[in-house]
This record gives structure tokens, C-alpha cells and sequence, in this order.
């Protein structure tokens, strides 16, 4: 797991360590916008998740039992595997697509409208897919990393693909059912619901990033390994000098939000 470099650490490890200060300091061509983008991750950070996202996270933590927690974020991973079935289909990733058809099918029959995971135990697993990695799948660059106000680390590839999925919802609703059949504010109500569970299972790795020699690098750095890590399926393209590190950004960023959360 990651830790920030001390001072007691052996002598010419940090000029060794991809996550040294110079890897911080050093200029990112990804972030071209950065000191705007820092801005706003102040704004984000300090404000926005200090006042309202976490304090209602850690209520929602405190209120609900864990196995509640989990059946319910089931629940919402459930409603999301129509969209991953269509973009397996354009991503040419058939089998896949059957996968993410059967578990729809399963959980929302045999695991009670998605609030159990009945098909990972057949030997469905999940694997999400959107539009967003579609693009990226055909060859779509990430394009200029953004920190957008309230929602967090984007590059311009998920905002153009998240653009995209709203003028599709209008002209092809059938491509994101459920959904098709919610009114705005309930698909809207769904999403905030995720977006607070996951911020309840990062309060336990809240140390971590504070402990880190520039949070805002860090979550920058671990947002590009997870679009990396969804765009290859998890099988990566070796980098021996990162092994550990993204092995770090797998737990922070995708395994943790399928686990009941300890109070």
C-alpha cells in the first residue's frame, strides 16, 4: 500500500520512488489547466465534501446497519448493467455482454429486483462499462484533466461521453433502461445515493490521502490509473516502478465500494 515518503526513509530511495516530491513537482502535460483545477479541488476538498458530502456520508454510515448499506448499493450497481450490456455490444465484447444481460436478469429475478448478487455466485462477475471507456476503447484520447465543482476528477472524455449519454437518453431511451422509465429527479435522488455511499466507504482511506505529500496529485494519480485500469479490464500493461501503487488505487478505487462499510 501507498505511503508519503519520511524523512527517515533509506538513502536514495526517494530518487527510486515514482512518488517522490519531484514526481509531484514535475510538470504534467495531462494537467494542462492545473492551477485552475487546484482551485477548484480546494473548493471540492474543503468546502463542498467537508460540509455537505462527507458529514452526510458519515450520517448515512452511522444510520444504516452494513448488510442494509450493501444491499442497497447492490441494488444500485444492478440498475447500471443494461448500459454495461450495450457498451460491451459496441465494444465489440460479446461475451461480456451476455454476462452483464444475465446478471440483470438473475439478480433482478432470483436476487429480488438486484438487492442480492445472485449471478457472481453462478460465476457472473461484474464488469461495468460506459460510454465513456467505450470512446476510449475506439481510440478516443483522455484529453486535458478537469476538477469539475462538486463532482470531482474528470478528463474531458467523461464530460464529453457524459453529454453524450444525456442527448442518447432523450433520442434513444430504451439504451439506458431502467432508467428510461424514472423521472429526472429520481435518476438524479439514485445518484446522489451512490455517490454518498462511496464517499462512506472512503472515510476509512481519508488518512491515507492526508497523509500524502499532495493530495491533489494523489487523487489525480489514482483517477488515471482507474480510467487505465476499466479501460484494459483490469489487465494493465506492466510498469514495475508502479506495481504497488496501482495495486493501492484497485483497493481505493474499485474493490472497496462492493464492501459493507465498518461502523
Amino acid at each position: 500500500m501507498f505511503s508519503a515518503p519520511c524523512a527517515a526513509a533509506e538513502e536514495g530511495a526517494e530518487a527510486d520512488d515514482p512518488l517522490s516530491e519531484e514526481f509531484f513537482l514535475e510538470e504534467d502535460p495531462r494537467d494542462p489547466y492545473e492551477d485552475i483545477n487546484r482551485s477548484f479541488w480546494h473548493l471540492n476538498y474543503r468546502y463542498f465534501d467537508q460540509y455537505i458530502l462527507r458529514p452526510t456520508a458519515v450520517a448515512y454510515d452511522f444510520i444504516l446497519p452494513n448488510v442494509v448499506q450493501k444491499r442497497v448499493y447492490q441494488f444500485l450497481l444492478n440498475l447500471d448493467e443494461p448500459v454495461s450490456f450495450w457498451n460491451h455490444i459496441l465494444q465489440w465484447k460479446w461475451a461480456g455482454s451476455f454476462r452483464s444481460l444475465g446478471r440483470f436478469l438473475v439478480n433482478s429475478t432470483l436476487g429480488i429486483v438486484g438487492f442480492f448478487d445472485v449471478a457472481e455466485s453462478m460465476g457472473l462477475e461484474r464488469k461495468h462499462e460506459d460510454l465513456a471507456q467505450t470512446w476510449g476503447y475506439w481510440g478516443v484520447p483522455n484529453g486535458p484533466y478537469l476538477m469539475v465543482p462538486a463532482l470531482g476528477a474528470k478528463v474531458t472524455r467523461d464530460v464529453g461521453a457524459g453529454a453524450a449519454n444525456i442527448g442518447l437518453s432523450l433520442a434513444v431511451p430504451i439504451l439506458y433502461f431502467p432508467f428510461n422509465y424514472l423521472q429526472f429527479w429520481q435518476v438524479l435522488s439514485l445518484a446522489g445515493l451512490k455517490n454518498i455511499h462511496q464517499r462512506a466507504v472512503f472515510i476509512k482511506t481519508e488518512a491515507l490521502l492526508e497523509s500524502s505529500l499532495d493530495p491533489y496529485v494523489f487523487v489525480k494519480e489514482a483517477y488515471f490509473q482507474h480510467l487505465e485500469y476499466s479501460l484494459y479490464d483490469g489487465e494493465i500493461p506492466a510498469d514495475e516502478d508502479l506495481i504497488e501503487y496501482e495495486d493501492m488505487v484497485h483497493y481505493f478505487m474499485e474493490e472497496n465500494l462492493t464492501q459493507p462499510i465498518s461502523n
